[in-house]
């Protein structure tokens, strides 16, 4: 559902910012006595003053409403959740959902999980107003709530504590804008890119990552992409880049990795990998979903690789960090791609503790030109061999560059020699399984580790 329908069916003056209470229904289903489990969340838009700003006074406005309204509607509209809102602000929002531990033993991961959907909804989908369509970037965090939530005081101090769970808003080094025009320019891009995916137009095709000198199969890349009208694998990087820089890219990379996990269930038993922004990749409420998954179906989550793109931001160590390290527990593999090109920084990297490697494709040109940047170029192989256990090259097009690769040490590779990406799905991939099973953890963690 649009959000613009939300705010349409409300009248502008709810959008005044005292703190109001609005209680929604509890579900007739409950019974009167039937225990609660409770969260306090708070909701905060980050890109409300870039869009007052470049927009105008009254398109921030609208936003926000549409925000607040949004979240009435689920709280009213919901059986399984009943709760309360409360206004704090323009761009942040307070509320507390409740569900009976009937729901399951689990019930705050369910809640959690509910608010989690709610607010992907509202990251995706664009509010339409009187001018452009626009996105709005959300953070969010929630904290367990007790039996006295309802006090005023007790509620009060369960806000601070979630809103100090909030990730800084400039993590991740996004930039401020000096120009309105490149704002609109991609504010028009992300749209364009979210529906892009909402209309099935956008896509995975899926690249093999193979070992150079056979058939082995490492894992399949998923690409975002459009086809072509012949078939062709069209990539949208602008599209992406402009989510970046506005910091949009946090719901569409989750509805990626959702996507990657459904593929997983079908790809035949091979490995799946699908990049996040660096951006993303820091722990927040946005991964909490993600890992409840994961928990449930452990075994998928050991056929996931998450690739961490580096090409325009660089990592936030400490967040990334503990996602990385929650993310392996479940049995996820990380991969940083771009090493020795784009924003990959050395602290981060050492942070991290990527289980692959992938190397930029600038090094296997550079290694092209013989000397000392073949020798640079092994230098990089090496560095990368102590950091992580397995190290791949990307742009490896032409037999030339796998016999430079692999006599530098370099197993695995991607590019053109190792087959271009398509359309066909992981499962519609030959290749036998790889010598050593590098993403069943408990056949080699002795020998990493060693």
């Amino acid at each position: 559902m649009r959000v613009g329908r939300f705010w349409r069916r409300f009248d502008r003056g709810l959008s005044a910012r005292a703190d109001v209470v609005h209680a929604a229904p509890l579900d007739a289903a409950y019974a009167p006595n039937a225990a609660w489990a409770a969260l306090a969340v708070v909701v905060r838009i980050d890109n409300l003053d870039l869009i007052r700003i470049v927009f105008g006074s009254a398109a921030a406005m609208e936003a926000s409403s549409a925000v607040w309204h949004a979240l009435q509607g689920r709280l009213a509209s919901s059986s399984a959740v009943a709760g309360e809102c409360v206004v704090q602000s323009p761009d942040e929002f307070c509320f507390v959902v409740r569900a009976a531990t009937e729901v399951g033993a689990g019930s705050h991961d369910f809640l959690r999980g509910e608010v989690g959907s709610w607010l992907l909804a509202l990251g995706s989908q664009p509010i339409s107003g009187p001018g452009p369509d626009l996105h709005v970037a959300l953070s969010w965090s929630a904290v367990d709530a007790g039996p006295r939530c309802d006090d005023k005081d007790v509620l009060h101090h369960l806000m601070i504590e979630a809103r100090n769970l909030l990730p800084h808003p400039r993590d991740g080094s996004v930039p401020q804008f000096s120009r309105s025009e490149w704002v609109r320019r991609d504010m028009a891009l992300a749209a364009g890119h979210y529906a892009a995916l909402a209309s099935g137009e956008l896509q995975f095709a899926w690249e093999p990552v193979r070992a150079i000198d056979d058939d082995a199969l490492l894992y399949m890349r998923a690409v975002a992409a459009i086809p072509g009208v012949v078939g062709e694998v069209i990539d949208r990087e602008a599209g992406y880049r402009a989510l970046e820089r506005l910091q949009l890219v946090a719901a569409f990379d989750q509805l990626l990795v959702r996507l990657a996990m459904d593929h997983v269930a079908r790809s035949g038993g091979r490995a799946v990998c699908v990049s996040v922004s660096a951006i993303s990749f820091r722990r927040s409420a946005w991964w909490d979903g993600v890992m409840s998954q994961f928990a449930m179906q452990r075994a998928r989550a050991e056929r996931l690789l998450i690739a961490i793109d580096c090409g325009q931001f660089a990592l936030s160590p400490g967040g990334a960090a503990e996602l990385a390290d929650q993310l392996r527990r479940l049995g996820c593999k990380i991969v940083l791609h771009g090493f020795g090109g784009g924003q990959v920084a050395f602290a981060g990297l050492l942070a991290l503790r990527p289980d692959v490697i992938m190397l930029d494709p600038f090094l296997i040109r550079l290694a092209g030109r013989g000397g000392r940047d073949l020798a640079l170029f092994r230098q990089f192989v090496a560095l990368a061999a102590v950091l992580a256990p397995i190290v791949a090259a990307e742009g490896v097009d032409a037999p030339a560059q796998a016999e430079m690769a692999l006599d530098a040490g370099v197993a695995w590779g991607c590019g053109a020699y190792a087959g271009p990406p398509t359309w066909r799905g992981p499962e519609a991939h030959a290749g036998r399984p790889a010598r050593i099973p590098p993403f069943q953890w408990s056949d080699v963690a002795a020998e990493w580790v060693g």
